[in-house]
């Protein structure tokens, strides 16, 4: 039991570290590498509010030069997490309106289901 507290406090320091470094050098990492970071912690339900509010704004900042698949993850991740703002959403709601003609019927469910997970008070 010891020797399981020593592993779980020596990962918890080690993620912590790599998550430091990540936040430091998130504007050298292409937005869909730092997409699929967030999409890979929502699977392990790992909330990390400074790195996920710094890639929301990178998202923000560059929502046209996102592809669908990347635009799926991010917002399955900030729903999933309960993290995000309005102007997140918004902006993934505008890339999808613009670019719409080119999605399949169940690709626009699939995002319809997405934001239908978003809480109210994103």
């Amino acid at each position: 039991m010891l020797a399981t507290n020593i592993e779980n406090a020596s990962l918890s320091r080690l993620f912590r570290k790599v998550m430091n470094r990540l936040e430091r050098h998130i504007d050298v990492l292409e937005i869909p590498d730092l997409v699929d970071i967030i999409y890979q912690l929502a699977k392990l339900n790992r909330k990390e509010p400074r790195l996920m509010k710094a890639i929301e704004d990178r998202i923000i900042e560059e929502p046209l030069k996102i592809h669908f698949p990347t635009l799926r993850k991010a917002l399955f991740a900030y729903a999933h997490l309960n993290m995000g703002c309005t102007t997140l959403y918004s902006s993934i709601a505008r890339t999808i309106k613009i670019g719409q003609h080119e999605l399949e019927p169940l690709e626009l469910a699939e995002l319809a289901n997405l934001f239908s997970r978003v809480q109210e008070n994103a």
